[in-house]
Parts: C-alpha cells; structure tokens; sequence
C-alpha cells in the first residue's frame, strides 16, 4: 500500500513539475506581430482594409507572354503593381514550385534596403496556358513609416545574449543559432529593424525570438514548431 502511494506522490510531483515548468515557459511568450485585416469585395476578392489592396484573388484570369515562370510572374506584378499598391523596388524573387498537375507557383518577398520583411510573401499560380489564376498578397503597408533604420545598433552576438538571457539558458545548452536580420512590424511599435533569432535548446526546446536592432528590447517571442 506505501508503494503504491509513493508511486502515485511521485507521479503527481513530476506533473506538478511539468505544470510550473510550461506555466514558466508560457510567461516567455510574446505574441507581437502585426496582423493584416481585409475584407471580402462583390467580386470574392479579400482588400486590405487599410490600403484597399488586393490581398486574395482567387479568380484572376490573366494572360502571360511565354516564358520563364518568374518572368511571367514578375510581368503579371508589375501590370498589376497599382492594384496591390507595390513598390516593385521592394520585390525579390523567393522561389519557384512547379506542382504535378502543370501549374507553377512563384514566391516572392518583401524587402526595404535590401533587408526582408518579416512574415511577407507574394504568390502567384500560373497555369500550364500561362494564365495567372491565383494570387496572394501578403506585403505589408511599409509607406507609412519614414526613416526606418537599415543599420543596426545591436549586434547579432548581443541579441544572441539577450535572448538567452531571456530563456534563462547557458551556452552549452543551446544549438547553433539561426540570425537574420529582418524588419518586424508589431503591435505596439510598428515597423522595426530586428534580429530573427531561432534557438533550439535541450531544456526550452525551439524558440523563435525577435530582439530589436536598435534598443535590444524583446519584440516577440514565441515556441517554435519544428518540422522535420
């Protein structure tokens, strides 16, 4: 019977355990990042409600001169610039993914001063008829902020510090980190140049931390999901 009760006491203090260690983890996270609001217009297509954008066209029926899929895809951007209200400086092929049914689809991203925007990227699907019949716009309205920084006052090595700092986590428990350097626009300051910091450590797990370039306060953080 004593067994039995020690059995059950330590499997309560190890759940107790796990408990306070998640509850500590979730006072970590920081949810932060500016989200884009649209609404649906008579034609089924989501509008930024800001800017009146094209977000979503799920209906676009544009013809293309032949060529390489980027091309055609970076072609169809700039017939179609004012409508998704782009600066085509701002737009830097990502990749290209054909699919097995014919069609191709070509991803770009946002960039300011050569450095990409966090969370941004620009889709369009382009049949085997080099047709455009889909697009997605998920540029942000980076207009509106002036003077934004492009050179960092904080290091990756001390954002790698505040971060750890952050996690409560020595050296020798983290994996090597993954930087880049990106701009962020969050909830309560906007627009910013940060470091994207991903680490993985053996007692935290994987986090995805945004430190800012220029005061190195914490941004965002959030646990990453890992897939393999």
């Amino acid at each position: 019977m004593k067994k039995v009760i020690y059995v059950i006491l330590f499997a309560l203090s190890i759940g107790l355990a796990n408990a306070q260690n998640a509850n500590e983890l979730n006072r970590l996270v920081k949810i932060n990042l500016k989200s884009i609001e649209s609404v649906y217009d008579e034609q089924s297509r989501e509008i930024d409600s800001e800017t009146q954008a094209i977000r979503m066209n799920r209906n676009e029926r544009f013809r293309l001169e032949a060529g390489e899929a980027s091309e055609m895809a970076l072609s169809y951007l700039q017939a179609r610039q004012d409508v998704y209200k782009l600066n085509m400086d701002n737009v830097k092929l990502d990749r290209v993914h054909p699919s097995s049914g014919g069609s191709t689809s070509v991803y770009f991203r946002q960039h300011i001063n050569n450095i990409p925007v966090y969370m941004t990227s620009f889709i369009v699907r382009i049949n085997r008829e080099n047709v455009v019949t889909y697009a997605l716009n998920e540029f942000r309205n980076t207009a509106k902020y002036a003077d934004i920084r492009s050179v960092p006052s904080v290091n990756d090595n001390d954002a790698l510090k505040i971060a750890r700092d952050c996690l409560s986590i020595v050296d020798d428990d983290i994996e090597i980190p993954i930087f880049e350097l990106v701009y962020f626009e969050s909830k309560d300051k906007g627009l910013e140049l940060a470091w994207h910091l991903s680490i993985r450590s053996k007692h935290r797990g994987p986090w995805r931390i945004f430190v800012s370039a220029s005061d190195g306060c914490i941004i965002h953080a959030e646990i990453a999901v890992i897939i393999n």
